[in-house]
């Protein structure tokens, strides 16, 4: 079981507080695994009881089981998409119940995006989506393997705006898309670990 669905189910009876700092671990495991609690708190700019509670929330016996768990989360996600789709496709091939490779992608699909939806907070969401809308330019960024999700984020967002620019879009066109950028703009900047440098 990884991160998320530790987590996920266990948020909505959380405190304010306490929801907050699973938020933190799920989104930094890196950090969690690999610093102090004292650490992680100042990173996160919340107590280190607040953590141990949420250790204790989440059934972990300490703090020091959940940080096992993120060093364990992040040991299951350096399996690449590549080893992945393999997996799928062995599934699928020795009749693994459930059918063909297809229901197989399905399923995982579904899996990822109620992990997703039960991972973020909506109010954080609704205050993104209202800053990318009323932003007077958005600049996407993304390279490597999220290179195609920025380009078709431009897609489907042209469909409502006209202001919205993928960076490294056009041939020469970086300087002008950055060159007048400021507290009215916005990026949204998409990229994975190991994170491509270009991006950050």
């Amino acid at each position: 079981m990884n991160l998320g669905e530790i987590v996920a189910p266990r948020l909505a009876s959380l405190s304010p507080k306490l929801r907050e700092a699973a938020l933190y671990v799920v989104e930094h495991p890196d950090e969690v695994a690999a610093k102090s609690l004292r650490q992680v708190a100042r990173a996160a700019d919340m107590s280190a009881p607040t953590f141990s509670r949420l250790a204790d929330e989440l059934n972990f016996a300490s703090y020091d089981d959940l940080r096992e768990a993120c060093l364990s989360h992040l040991k299951a996600q350096e399996r690449g998409f590549a080893a992945k789709a393999k997996a799928l496709r062995e599934d699928a091939a020795a009749g693994a119940a459930g059918g063909s490779f297809i229901v197989h992608q399905a399923r995982s699909t579904i899996a990822n995006i109620n992990l997703l939806l039960n991972s973020v907070d909506p109010e954080q969401i609704e205050r993104a989506a209202r800053r990318l809308a009323s932003a007077r330019r958005v600049i996407l960024v993304g390279a490597m393997s999220s290179r195609p999700f920025v380009d078709y984020l431009a897609y489907v967002a042209s469909m409502g705006f006209d202001t919205w620019r993928v960076l490294g879009g056009e041939p020469g066109a970086d300087a002008a898309v950055l060159t007048d950028a400021g507290k009215e703009d916005a990026a949204l900047v998409l990229s994975k670990a190991p994170y491509a440098a270009g991006s950050i």
